[in-house]
């Protein structure tokens, strides 16, 4: 992605690299196929932290999203963000984000399980920042809106698929197996629930969320 490759070769090259206006800038302007392609896409993801930790050294961009944390979005944002912090992740900047940004039009959109119910554009709350871990970056977009309107208007939309998505528990999230997940929309690696013929078990990793687990599934999509 533009910039965070653009990061990189600041701090290589110019001592000035943190200039916040422009690193602003270059955030307002994001393109959004970029931002999605080879992501990971964690639906319900509250304030949990797994996929980043495991992943951070092969994926630098990452899709959160949960509409059950609306009544106080913020608080859990911020838990999440603090505990990144403890993981001595460092955060150089933050946006506050909304529909337009995403190319969403001021409409409802359907979502939930088999489509059932309307969401509309305008309450949509994001969160984009930019964050540095060992002199490697990688952005985190946190949308605050229904997880299948966020599928269907983002990822199917475009026909992107991510590089990961992370279900960890099977709650109120994307019905995959209603949507009929095509080919060529199957990530490389799923973290969490997955039931998947075509998917292995991997390994165990550790797990940074809410819950007692300590280790979450780790998938990858098996070769044939």
């Amino acid at each position: 992605m533009r910039i965070l490759e653009r990061l990189q070769y600041y701090k290589k090259f110019n001592e000035n690299y943190f200039d916040i206006e422009r690193i602003t800038h270059e955030m307002l302007h994001v393109n959004l196929q970029e931002l999605l392609t080879d992501s990971c896409f964690y639906y319900s993801a509250g304030a949990d932290i797994t996929p980043i930790v495991e992943c951070k050294s092969h994926i630098s961009k990452y899709i959160y999203c949960d509409i059950a944390v609306c009544s106080n979005a913020h608080e859990i944002i911020f838990k999440l963000k603090q505990r990144l912090r403890e993981k001595k992740f460092i955060e150089i900047q933050k946006l506050n984000i909304d529909a337009r940004w995403l190319g969403l039009k001021d409409k409802t959109y359907r979502g939930e399980y088999g489509l059932k119910r309307q969401y509309k554009a305008a309450d949509l709350l994001g969160d984009f920042s930019i964050w540095e871990f060992r002199e490697n970056y990688f952005c985190l977009l946190y949308i605050v809106w229904d997880n299948t309107a966020t599928w269907i208007n983002l990822f199917d939309k475009h026909n992107i698929k991510p590089r990961a998505i992370c279900n960890y528990r099977y709650e109120c999230g994307v019905d995959f197996d209603y949507f009929e997940l095509r080919e060529e929309m199957k990530p490389e690696i799923w973290i969490g629930h997955c039931h998947r013929q075509d998917y292995e078990l991997i390994k165990k990793i550790d797990y940074y969320g809410d819950y007692f687990d300590f280790k979450v599934d780790y998938y990858e999509q098996k070769k044939f």
